[in-house]
């Protein structure tokens, strides 16, 4: 018939019998027991290490997420922050004297003379995060026109709202 399966038929070396390959599914391997390692509960034991460095690590993320959550609550202030721009200023426009408040700002993408505030949504966070972004060296620089910016603290402000890291 033609829907049926065709048998692979070889011919044996050793005499003129028909070998028919075996087609059985081979078992399933066992499934691997836990080891007695993980029942023991001494402090050597891999399972109680294992539970050790998941502890640790939970609370590297805890410490990791309230520092965000600071930075993202705290808003911009020139008496602390203001190193934080003269850093941004430096690496954008070089040896050339600081300047809190100018024309030069909007060549970065800012929206006004007065960069601090564009960190009104974002807070510290958007300072932070631009200037992380310019320090890589993956910023278009201030003569591209290019207002990195504005799509910087913008992105910040996204990923604040997916992550929502500001919760109080």
């Amino acid at each position: 018939p033609p829907c049926t399966t065709p048998r692979l038929e070889t011919q044996s070396t050793a005499s003129s019998a028909l070998v028919v390959p075996d087609t059985t599914m081979p078992e399933k391997p066992p499934v691997p027991r836990r080891s007695a390692s993980c029942n023991d509960l001494s402090p050597t034991s891999v399972c109680d290490n294992n539970l050790r460095l998941r502890k640790e690590d939970t609370a590297t993320r805890l410490a990791t997420l309230a520092t965000l959550r600071l930075s993202a609550t705290t808003v911009y202030d020139p008496a602390t922050n203001e190193p934080l721009l003269r850093d941004l200023w430096r690496l954008s426009f070089g040896k050339d004297d600081f300047l809190a408040c100018s024309p030069r700002w909007r060549l970065l993408g800012f929206q006004g003379d007065d960069p601090t505030t564009d960190f009104r949504g974002p807070g510290l966070m958007g300072l932070e995060h631009l200037l992380d972004l310019v320090k890589s060296g993956m910023a278009p620089l201030a003569t591209t026109g290019f207002p990195v910016a504005v799509a910087s603290i913008n992105a910040t402000g996204v990923l604040q709202a997916c992550h929502n890291p500001n919760l109080r």
